[in-house]
């Protein structure tokens, strides 16, 4: 959180919750960030590679995020009834 010693003992509680959440945001858009670029690497792999069958290659990155999503639903629920 990028605090000195001395910030820390000047600081209200609620500043300080703040600044934790804040934190938390970043990391949590920086986590984001980074799985949407992997998204669209594996998404520009399977469209350009040639063994693949046309009906089973992404029509667009919209259908094959929500393809993705719509998995990991099916996996949690069946994870749940376990």
């Amino acid at each position: 959180m990028n605090m000195l010693l001395n910030d820390y003992e000047n600081i209200t509680l609620s500043q300080f919750f703040n600044k934790v959440e804040g934190f938390f945001k970043h990391l949590r858009e920086m986590q984001e960030a980074e799985w949407t670029r992997t998204n669209y690497m594996v998404y520009s792999l399977l469209s350009m590679h040639p063994y693949i069958k046309e009906n089973q290659k992404p029509k667009s990155f919209d259908d094959f995020v929500n393809r993705q999503v719509k998995a990991n639903e099916k996996a949690s629920k069946l994870i749940e009834k376990l």
